[in-house]
């Protein structure tokens, strides 16, 4: 009620210079939306706004320019988008090419239900470039092993691969069933492939999360974060630059002229 009183007085002020700390995290979402109003009608009135966030989602809607403090000092200054790049490399950036174990991952949900995740491993049906960067249009195969312990040998089972963008919006949940694959008896080792044809996501980090349970959705395991999608712009599909502030799924469909 604090923050949301004083952005309230500083927004009827109507400063030449507005600072903001994380006050989009706090209240309901009717308060979000009125202080996102005010800011956008501020910055409209050629105001300067300083907004202080972990959200990647409210700095990339707000800000044309940002900074990056690491350890008390500027590590960057500049573009948005490349500010939001570099965080992410630094905060949560797991590898995105290649094999990872998960033995030791600390970043999951493990309810000791006889089921561990152990791996996972990312490619991709097109050229790689060194960082791992893969382009709109490309096909991707995540595979993972799954152990089992004899308790779910021979027991029917449920996985699915989720889909997240860097600020933590769920994209998509997918659960083995809805492809018509089951696995009604499991063995003690499961290796498991999805492939997502023809990804239509602009640019920007995508994190892949791995969950296997019960076929009453119970929890066994569950992987968070485990892996990345570097998407880059270019490729077969366009030549465009697609800024990430424009959107997160890119569509192309069918154009005619009446």
């Amino acid at each position: 009620m604090q923050v949301r009183l004083a952005f309230a007085v500083a927004a009827q002020l109507d400063p030449d210079i507005m600072i903001i700390d994380e006050v989009l995290a706090v209240g309901d979402a009717a308060f979000t939306r009125k202080s996102q109003k005010r800011i956008d009608e501020a910055s409209r009135e050629g105001r300067t706004i300083l907004l202080v966030s972990h959200s990647m989602q409210a700095v990339r809607k707000l800000c044309d320019k940002t900074i990056l403090l690491e350890g008390g000092r500027i590590g960057f200054f500049g573009n948005t988008e490349q500010a939001i790049e570099k965080y992410e490399e630094v905060s949560r950036a797991p590898q995105s090419i290649g094999r990872i174990e998960l033995a030791d991952w600390k970043n999951r949900t493990w309810s000791d239900s006889g089921a561990r995740i152990e791996w996972v491993e990312l490619t991709s049906d097109s050229k790689v470039a060194n960082d791992g960067s893969i382009h709109i249009g490309d096909s991707i195969r995540v595979t993972f092993g799954v152990r089992f312990d004899a308790v779910r040998v021979g027991k029917p089972i449920r996985l699915s691969v989720t889909l997240a963008t860097s600020d933590g919006i769920p994209l998509a949940n997918m659960v083995d069933e809805d492809s018509q694959f089951c696995i009604e008896a499991a063995a003690a080792d499961e290796v498991l492939s999805v492939t997502l044809a023809d990804i239509r996501f602009y640019p920007g980090s995508y994190f892949v999360s791995l969950w296997a349970g019960s076929p009453q959705s119970a929890t066994w395991d569950h992987v968070h974060d485990c892996i990345a999608l570097k998407i880059v712009s270019g490729g077969k599909l366009t030549r465009r630059e697609l800024p990430r502030h424009a959107g997160i799924v890119f569509l192309t469909p069918v154009w005619t002229r009446n």
